[in-house]
């Protein structure tokens, strides 16, 4: 047996890596390459940035797992008052979990146990996770969702506009997207039988197509109409890597729950939701939690990488590249995978690597500023 390691993980290199810095990571044999998928958008600060690493030592040589059923540290509350200063101004609580999925997966749980209503609705192509739920929320590839049928039920796709796809322009297609989201309410769920509506501000695995404007205002007008909560799942665009700090502001609206992961914690498996307080309220004490979600050495490592991520500097730059990194799915993505790692000491031949990948890759670039 050459391996005791599953091999369940899709591969796109086979660079063994043992160390990084920045957007720079290692190899064994010391080769140095620029990352340009950043942990597939996780290490929001760079690797190893020194005041998270030092965070990091400070807290491990403290408590590293203080347990929230058991007892209480001060750092999740202090998380969560930071956190309440950068999200949109009507999330101000705050639920931590472990990843992308459980956070997901708790956002629907606490939509479902505040409206007393069964069903969801998502967009066609969007991603949310692996677990079964998420699962049956996903619809950006069949490859997520085969062998694992019956999936749970309670979950609706509506259409997602894509005026590329449907040879229509911007307002065409939001206007026949919003209709179909209408059409579902009146012929598949009810209002009255659906508790939440959730999507990606842009849509990830789904091809990386921001949602335009007047279809996200106008979902949340329809959610607003029928007591639906609009549940915005930023865990891949959230943390600046749209220009914004999150994605949905650029619609302006306010998300009644929005799911964060990947790069609020740059490299370590914590997520959490926000919602308005008066929300959480409604989901009573006991229905939800978990082991690991206030652990205080992931925490402390959290805040540090938070105040890391939210300097003016970092923020600014990343709006600059704003339109370049939220339109990419105007641009070609041929070379991708061919261009996720370019060794360091190379020089990158004009138009040999896909503009798609250098703005996906340019927060992780812009990391090394703070």
């Amino acid at each position: 047996m050459g391996s005791h390691l599953s091999d369940v993980w899709f591969r796109t290199t086979d660079l063994e890596i043992v160390s990084g810095s920045g957007c720079v990571v290692r190899t064994a044999g010391g080769v140095e390459y620029l990352d340009f998928t950043a942990g597939i958008a996780v290490a929001s600060t760079g690797h190893c940035h020194p005041r998270v690493v030092e965070a990091i030592q400070q807290q491990a040589a403290q408590i590293i797992h203080a347990q929230a059923n058991c007892y209480r540290s001060p750092l999740p509350e202090q998380l969560a008052t930071r956190l309440a200063q950068i999200t949109p101004s009507s999330i101000d609580t705050f639920f931590f979990t472990n990843s992308g999925a459980e956070a997901t997966e708790a956002a629907v749980k606490l939509a479902r146990h505040a409206t007393g209503r069964p069903n969801v609705i998502v967009v066609q192509g969007g991603f949310h996770g692996r677990t079964y739920l998420t699962m049956a929320m996903t619809t950006s590839k069949v490859g997520v969702r085969a062998g694992y049928q019956p999936l749970p039920a309670g979950i609706f796709a509506t259409a997602f506009p894509r005026p590329f796809a449907w040879k229509v322009d911007e307002t065409a297609a939001v206007e026949r997207a919003l209709a179909e989201l209408r059409l579902l309410l009146l012929t598949q769920t009810a209002p009255s039988e659906t508790a939440a509506f959730v999507m990606e501000p842009v849509l990830g695995e789904g091809g990386y197509l921001p949602a335009p404007v007047g279809f996200v205002r106008g979902a949340a007008e329809i959610c607003a109409e029928h007591g639906i909560l609009f549940v915005a799942d930023e865990v891949q665009t959230g943390f600046a890597r749209t220009g914004r700090m999150f994605a949905v502001e650029h619609a302006g609206i306010e998300p009644d729950i929005i799911v964060m992961a990947k790069g609020i914690a740059s490299g370590f498996p914590i997520a959490a939701i926000g919602a308005r307080s008066e929300l959480m309220a409604r989901w009573n004490r006991g229905a939800h939690g978990g082991i690991f979600g206030l652990r205080s050495g992931i925490i402390d490592r959290l805040f540090e990488g938070c105040n890391v991520f939210c300097c003016a500097q970092l923020l600014d730059c990343s709006s600059s590249f704003r339109c370049f990194c939220y339109r990419m799915s105007n641009i070609d993505f041929i070379n991708f995978e061919l261009a996720i790692f370019i060794e360091r000491r190379s020089i990158i031949p004009s138009g040999s690597v896909s503009a798609a990948v250098v703005g996906k890759a340019a927060i992780c670039i812009l990391a090394d500023i703070c």
